[in-house]
């Protein structure tokens, strides 16, 4: 009742051009769900779809070879998540909940394809300020808390979005905005 696929993404040049890859693999699925019709989805850094509070989909980007990598999507389609696991009862919602008619499922998979190929045309290109406005208008979070790494101090402010190397922009309750590497970003919660 889901969709489960994994997609190997070439990523020639060198590595620091594709950081923002597991970040654009979320603007591709969002924007392949509005292609489908489905509005309202945010995303949740750095992996997860959402509507509302509930989770629609979730995203794990694996490096096993150099020059690409592998983007492994979960979409809960008509699959009910919570039958198995009650706990996740309004945590979790599905496009069957979402579409007045729900596309068939090769429909999907070949709209996400094309927005993953999208996604990595720009980024090939050197052309992601034109993906940035739409990526970072998904991040729509009014207050986050932010735990660094390896301090583990939290900050708590405003996800303004993500720069093209795929750092965090953040505006604390001060006002100063920081810039932080996901590589010191250990967890960030919505407040």
């Amino acid at each position: 009742g889901g969709l489960w696929l994994s997609a190997v993404i070439p990523t020639p040049g060198p590595a620091g051009l594709w950081s923002i890859l597991p970040l654009t693999a979320g603007w591709s699925v969002r924007a392949a769900l509005a292609a489908l019709g489905i509005s309202n989805v945010r995303l949740r850094w750095p992996n997860d779809v959402m509507v509302g509070p509930a989770k629609l989909a979730g995203i794990l980007v694996e490096r096993f070879r150099p020059d690409s990598v592998v983007i492994g999507i979960g979409l809960n389609c008509t699959n009910t998540p919570a039958t198995a696991d009650p706990t996740l009862n309004g945590l979790v919602v599905r496009l069957a909940d979402l579409a007045t008619s729900l596309p068939p499922i090769d429909r999907i998979t070949s709209t996400l394809l094309d927005h993953l190929a999208i996604a990595h045309d720009h980024i090939a290109g050197g052309q992601l300020t034109e993906l940035l406005p739409t990526l970072n208008a998904a991040w729509a979070h009014d207050q986050v808390a932010v735990t660094l790494r390896p301090s583990l101090d939290i900050l708590t402010g405003r996800l303004i979005g993500v720069t093209e190397e795929g750092h965090l922009r953040l505006v604390t309750l001060a006002g100063q905005e920081l810039v932080l590497p996901p590589s010191q970003v250990e967890l960030l919660r919505e407040a």
